[in-house]
């Protein structure tokens, strides 16, 4: 159960102040009295000045879904993505920790046997 967080000026039930972006700055104002505290909070990934590669593994299979991820990760047609996922080794992305998590996302969704380089913390 959360617990309210109580304005030190007045007494009232504060609120979150809610950032629009997940790097920014969080909080809590009182609604009655407008007095609030904020911080803020960069998660780790859009820090990390490391350039990761994610690699294709060997075996995986050209099913045509595998083959739509390969080409939606690398923004390339049908008939390469096709002929990258027999070649084991070939760099699909790479880029900051940030920059490749949607290239991420989408291979753990997917049946295609990959790897990162250096070792992926997130």
């Amino acid at each position: 159960m959360k617990e309210n967080v109580i304005c030190e000026k007045c007494g009232s039930v504060m609120g979150p102040i809610v950032p629009d972006k997940p790097v920014g700055s969080i909080g809590m104002e009182c609604p009655k009295c407008g007095w609030g505290w904020a911080t803020t909070y960069i998660e780790p990934k859009y820090e990390d000045e490391t350039v990761y590669k994610v690699v294709l593994d060997r075996g995986s299979d050209a099913t045509k879904e595998n083959i739509k991820v390969i080409a939606s990760i690398m923004n390339c047609n049908y008939l390469r993505a096709k002929e990258v996922i027999a070649d084991a080794g070939f760099i699909l992305a790479e880029g900051k920790a940030a920059e490749i998590e949607e290239s991420t996302r989408l291979l753990l969704r997917s049946s295609i046997k990959y790897y990162i380089e250096p070792e992926w913390p997130y």
